[in-house]
């Protein structure tokens, strides 16, 4: 995959929306009439289209512009405010203008026509930030070569959302990508393990200085030659990444420890976890380096389990996070579980827009199998950003999303209780999480101030890129629309 190539394709997409939206808001609106147009307050129809994958054609018999989108058609006329969209007629504000052999179109119209033939209600909340998401995916999705794309922009304090699903959940069969289709979210299930933590610590059960050992006794490690101690591992460290423990096991083969499995889930990994890790050491002392630490987020959700159930650490943790966290929050297709009954809505497994393959199942439940819908995840930042109550105690959120108190100069982004936390361009901190496991990409991220929370999610290996742009730039693009 061009990495490199692919983000400055897509910056340089991004900069043309932001672009026009700026000068949508500033421009002043010069005479409609062809003789003596300024071309500077206009946008050349061609340059303008084309960023956005467009194709444009010439018709030099009527002097028409065609404009064909992935989701529509525009039909322009030089020296005319004519103009069809999708084959309905209507009337532009300003003429079309010919200059120079490039054909001109005011921003105002522009964005005008990119409204109508998206489907965007020009009058609807955050209607610049939906038009922006559709074409943003119609392009990446092309570039990228992505079979299918769920996108959820949520306002929280308006009590509003808009769920959008791209592409294919089945291409084979046809079957759409939609508000209810199910998708791997992976390392987003790190955010839902911390927060059933963060239950128990709202209920007393949980001190997050307490080392963990006191809750488990069972927990041990090898002397470690880091010079870290396990018995002095708080909650509070696996929750920040901060704990020394090692990543993930060194494994001679993924399979190993039945780590992940093909054709359903295997209990075993999550059961004997805490065997598993007795036979490793510590990779740095508690406390004193970040380390991203899937292991770590496993021992949280079999901290959980413990305290919370009877002897099986892996039905436990289903059963627990199912009672308390999904269906407390109507969350009616989510899961750590892909089980049966969700199998029939999941967003099949691809490579990239053709080539399909198997599901790959995480066993470590807390760390990365959590599944879900971009109508459960529209719920789910609603919840946590009006940090109500519903799942938490109020004002739980807000601490879980502040940076811990540790220096991550060298990170390059700020690790909360189960959120990381990183600087916009915008000038605020965006709060949230992504996930990436074989062919799932997933970002949630949101304002805490405004209230603003994006969820993107791919089901091909080649969406990682899209997922992680259209979040943080939607993101970025909703703020500034409300004007927060």
């Amino acid at each position: 995959m061009k990495m490199k190539n692919n983000w400055n394709f897509a910056r340089k997409a991004t900069a043309f929306l932001l672009a026009l939206i700026i000068a949508t808001a500033t421009l002043v609106v010069a005479s409609p009439s062809s003789e003596g147009q300024d071309e500077s307050a206009f946008l050349p129809i061609r340059v303008a289209s084309e960023s956005l994958g467009a194709e444009v054609t010439w018709g030099s018999e009527d002097r028409s512009i065609t404009i064909d989108f992935a989701g529509g058609n525009i039909l322009l006329f030089a020296d005319s405010q004519r103009v069809y969209i999708n084959n309905e007629a209507s009337t532009l504000g300003h003429s079309v203008f010919i200059a120079n052999n490039t054909a001109f179109i005011h921003p105002d119209d522009f964005l005008y026509t990119l409204m109508r033939v998206m489907d965007v209600d020009m009058d609807s909340h955050l209607s610049e930030t939906k038009l922006d998401a559709k074409l943003f995916a119609s392009i990446l999705m092309e570039e990228l070569s992505i079979a299918g794309m769920i996108v959820a922009i949520v306002d929280a304090h308006e009590d509003f959302s808009w769920i959008q699903g791209f592409g294919y959940a089945d291409s084979k069969l046809g079957i759409p990508v939609e508000e209810d289709t199910v998708f791997l979210v992976a390392s987003i299930s790190k955010t839902l393990t911390a927060i059933a933590v963060m239950q128990l610590v709202d209920d007393g059960i949980i001190d997050l200085d307490v080392p963990i050992v006191e809750y488990l006794p069972d927990f041990t490690m090898q002397p470690s030659p880091a010079g870290g101690d396990y018995r002095n591992i708080t909650a509070r460290m696996l929750l920040t990444h901060t704990a020394g423990i090692l990543t993930q096991f060194h494994l001679e083969d993924i399979f190993d420890y039945s780590y992940i499995s093909v054709g359903e889930h295997d209990p075993h990994f999550m059961n004997s976890f805490l065997y598993y890790l007795a036979q490793y050491y510590m990779e740095s002392p508690e406390g004193e380096v970040f380390s991203y630490s899937n292991n770590g987020y496993v021992l949280l959700g079999v901290l959980v389990a413990a305290l919370t159930g009877d002897d099986n650490l892996y039905d436990d943790f289903v059963r627990y996070t199912q009672e308390n966290i999904f269906e407390a929050a109507g969350m009616t297709r989510s899961s750590f579980v892909l089980d049966d009954v969700l199998q029939p809505y999941l967003a099949q497994p691809y490579v990239d827009a053709v080539v399909r393959e198997e599901y790959v199942f995480i066993n470590g439940l807390p760390t990365g199998a959590m599944v879900s819908t971009g109508y459960d995840m529209a719920r789910l930042m609603h919840i946590l950003l009006n940090d109500d109550g519903v799942l938490l105690a109020p004002g739980t959120v807000g601490l879980m999303t502040q940076g811990h108190d540790f220096d991550f100069t060298d990170v390059g982004i700020e690790y909360g209780l189960g959120f990381a936390r990183f600087p916009t361009d915008a000038g605020f901190h965006a709060v949230g999480h992504n996930g990436q496991w074989f062919h799932y990409n997933a970002y949630m991220v949101f304002d805490m101030e405004s209230g603003i929370g994006i969820f993107v999610a791919t089901n091909s290996h080649t969406g990682y890129e899209a997922a992680h742009f259209m979040a943080l730039t939607l993101l970025q693009i909703a703020v500034a629309e409300k004007g927060v």
